[in-house]
């Protein structure tokens, strides 16, 4: 990716002024706000470029050019002006309106909703001359998925979703048609709290899962690895269930066959979506920690635990409203005794927003912690320069009777992990009543690198330990 601000510069600039020059270039975003963004250029002898799954934008100029004698052919390539078209050729897209993460910040990482280069460009994974299959964040470019046009890979965003209602959702009797291998238009109107990741069965034993709500009656659409469904209908919808009853079940049952089929999130280019519904208390647990994500992930291929609430995912938000017992729950059940348990923990990049965490069923144990961060323990090689995020959430009610006492957030381990946010959280009644050494604590951060770490506007209240040892909010 080569953005150039400067207003008599090139993103790719290609001269020659002596020898013939042979240029190959593939899979390059350029950005400029100066003059050309890919120029090509000769003076007296031939220049000749063979440009593949290129995104170009120069607002001010041309897109691609070339200048003297020599040849310019482009392949899969995109441009926001006409250039792409004006040399020779194939597949190639023209007068494009590209839309990344956030350009302003230059974060030219493509948006899930960009339509001027997802998808759009040609394999190159086996090309003659520059073989490659990862892109710019080493992201896998998957084969038998279309590639997009430039740097980025935009990840498959991967909804499941988790709720405690284990019946069928569906409203009425009726039938879908899938159209465009991603729609799915109902003919009879649905619950308000069908939305993202639930699992939809029609024709008797074809799957869908839902990754996007348009009405009650149109929803999009894709496999349970995030691909296309075959065009037709309309057939007799048999259910319509959420697709974990558990956020424990989720943990695991995301990577088996039936899912995802893999816990490497960036070589298969998947973001995974866990929407929480709030259907009622979720109170699945295991014997000591409770759920860990040890996925091999990055910063642009995370985990996502998260209530929806937009309209675009659901028809009423799952998110609580700012008071414990007004969203989806998490309430895990447990008594024994065994030691350092935590609720939800994560050996990966992750984003944990907007869920209620209640640690009150969860006793007799000698240390807990309601999310665990742990960095430098990634058993399948996670990415350091990872962002992991835990905000809007409700935290509450973790009590120990011995030991080493109560944590809320904590991020502890070995290694810079890049960015930490923890934001506007509710964490509160915590407590340690013993005798003997004890800490509780809100938040806690012992990493001896912990890169760029933010914790701010979060109220945390009531953190004690009953002998008066240690009770801090960080």
């Amino acid at each position: 990716i080569n953005r150039n601000t400067g207003s008599g510069n090139f993103a790719f600039r290609f001269s020659s002024y002596g020898d013939d020059m042979q240029i190959y270039m593939s899979n390059c975003t350029a950005y400029t706000d100066g003059v050309e963004a890919v120029f090509l250029g000769s003076n007296g002898n031939d220049m000749n470029g063979i440009i593949k799954n290129t995104l170009s934008i120069a607002p001010n100029n041309n897109d691609f050019i070339l200048m003297g004698s020599g040849t310019l052919t482009l392949y899969n390539s995109a441009s926001a002006d006409a250039t792409a078209g004006s040399y020779g050729g194939s597949g190639n897209q023209t007068n494009r309106t590209f839309t990344f993460i956030d350009e302003a910040n230059n974060d030219f990482h493509l948006a899930d909703s960009d339509i001027g280069a997802k998808n759009l460009g040609t394999n190159l994974s086996s090309d003659a001359v520059i073989p490659f299959s990862t892109d710019i964040d080493g992201a896998g470019r998957v084969a038998g998925r279309a590639w997009d046009i430039g740097a980025d890979e935009a990840p498959v965003q991967m909804y499941y979703s988790v709720g405690t209602n284990t019946g069928n959702l569906e409203l009425g009797s009726g039938t879908v048609t899938i159209t465009n291998g991603n729609t799915a238009t109902f003919s009879v109107a649905q619950a308000d709290n069908i939305g993202v990741g639930d699992k939809i069965t029609y024709n008797t034993n074809v799957v869908a899962y839902i990754k996007g709500r348009t009405s009650s009656k149109v929803y999009a659409v894709q496999t349970a690895t995030g691909g296309a469904l075959a065009n037709g209908g309309a057939w007799t919808v048999d259910s319509i269930m959420r697709a974990f009853n558990s956020l424990v079940a989720s943990d695991s049952g995301s990577s088996n066959g039936s899912h995802l089929n893999t816990t490497n999130l960036v070589a298969n280019n998947y973001w995974l979506n866990l929407a929480c519904y709030k259907d009622g208390v979720d109170t699945y647990a295991t014997s000591t920690t409770n759920t860990w994500f040890g996925y091999h992930a990055s910063a642009s291929n995370m985990i996502k635990i998260y209530a929806p609430t937009e309209s675009s995912e659901v028809g009423t938000s799952q998110r609580h409203t700012g008071a414990a017992g007004t969203g989806y729950r998490y309430a895990p059940s447990n008594s024994e005794s065994t030691a350092q348990s935590s609720l939800i923990m994560s050996s990966c990049p992750i984003w944990i927003e907007g869920i209620e965490i209640d640690g009150a069923n969860w006793t007799s144990k000698t240390g807990i912690a309601a999310i665990s961060l742990y960095y430098g323990f990634d058993p399948r090689g996670g990415s350091p320069s990872a962002v992991s995020v835990v905000k809007d959430c409700i935290i509450h009610g973790l009590h120990t009777p011995a030991g080493s006492g109560s944590q809320g957030i904590q991020a502890i381990g070995h290694g810079t992990r890049g960015t930490l946010k923890i934001l506007n959280n509710i964490i509160y009644d915590f407590s340690a009543p013993t005798t003997g050494w004890a800490e509780v604590h809100g938040v806690v951060i012992a990493l001896p690198e912990p890169g760029a770490v933010y914790v701010y506007n979060n109220t945390v209240y009531n953190i004690h330990a009953d002998n008066a040892t240690s009770g801090r909010v960080y």
